[in-house]
Parts: structure tokens; sequence; C-alpha cells
């Protein structure tokens, strides 16, 4: 059985911020002006970083769902960031959902919220952030968000096939130095192509 392919492209905040000129010239007036609506810097490099991003390697017309999640005609993205990485989830096969957390452990009370009595129990050598950015790239994946009752979402496996609303999933889920990336596809199970970028492509 062949497996699909989802391209996933990373951008730290030092790479946008040492070629800032040439992140933003690629940008529209528009891009840019939201981008000078954060306080922080680093909010507003990393907002100029997705737009980047999705000027850069996604084809087609944007248009944004009711959901609020950015579509194209031609493909298929999903964009998350975190604290200093941004990153771009691009594939033909299907829906696809990508999260980017930062490790930090979770506090024990935000664990309790969102995982489920099993998932807590199931804890080994991953961390609570693990099933967490697990639980977001399916939620993303999905669609309409997360639910009210995020324990409801299923974390585990992750790396593997998840049934989820009716609808069959893959999600894999790296440790990638400083954060943990999840990425899942609707349909079909994939490979990942990963490349980290310099900001000046």
């Amino acid at each position: 059985m062949s497996l699909e392919t989802v391209s996933v492209l990373l951008l730290d905040i030092k790479g946008i911020a040492d070629h800032r000129e040439s992140v933003v010239r690629l940008l529209s007036d528009e891009d840019i002006k939201a981008s000078d609506r954060y306080l922080k810097d680093s909010d507003k490099l990393l907002h100029l970083g997705s737009a980047y991003l999705k000027k850069k390697y996604v084809e087609g017309n944007i248009t944004i769902d009711s959901f609020g999640k950015p579509k194209s005609d031609r493909c298929f993205f999903n964009i998350s960031h975190s604290r200093d990485l941004v990153g771009i989830a691009i594939t033909q096969y299907g829906e696809v959902g990508l999260d980017i957390e930062n490790k930090e452990e979770l506090k024990d009370d935000v664990t309790a919220f969102c995982l489920s009595d099993y998932e807590i129990n199931e804890l080994g050598k991953e961390t609570a952030t693990e099933y967490f950015v697990s639980k977001e790239s399916l939620a993303k994946a999905e669609g309409s968000g997360l639910p009210n009752d995020i324990k409801s979402l299923p974390a585990l496996p992750l790396n593997g096939g998840v049934e989820y609303k009716g609808k069959k999933y893959f999600r894999h889920t790296v440790d990638n130095k400083s954060h943990y990336i999840s990425v899942t596809l609707e349909g079909a199970d994939f490979i990942t192509y990963k490349e980290e970028l310099e900001g000046n492509e």
C-alpha cells in the first residue's frame, strides 16, 4: 500500500527576523498591517512567518470556511506556531491538520482538563503536551475546532489510525528539538517530508 506525502515546512523566529526584509517583500499590505497590530515583536514575526509560508508555498485561491479555516482550491494546508517556531503542512491528498507546541510541560490542572482518565493512565515516556498536540492536529484536520469537552478528542495513538466523528484519520507526532509536532491526514496514512527553512528562500 503506497503512502501519501505531507510536506511540513518550518521557519524559526530567528530566521524570520534575520531575513525580515525579504519576507515582507513577498507579503501584501494587508498582511503587514495585520502583523503591526501585535504588541510584541515575537508575535509580529510569527504572523509575518505564517503569511510568508502561505504566500510562498500554497497554490490557488485561498478562502476562509464557516469555521474560520483557510482553504485553497488547489491543495490542502494547515498552519501552526508556538513561541518561536511557525510551520505549514501541505498535501494534495485531503484535509490536513498541523499543531506545534513548545515542550513546556502542561500544568496538572490543564492536563486534567484536556486528557481523559484513560489517557492520563497511559502516560509513560510521552508527556501530556505530546497528547495535547496530537489532539489539536486531529481537531484541525477535522476542521470544526476543538470540542467543548477536549477529553472526548482522542490523543491515542500518537502514531497511527484513529476514528473521529465517523471518519478515519492518520496521525504522526514527533519530537522536534524544543517542540512537539503533530500532523493528521484524513483518509490515508502518509510519510512526512520535513524541511527547516532559513527565511530567505
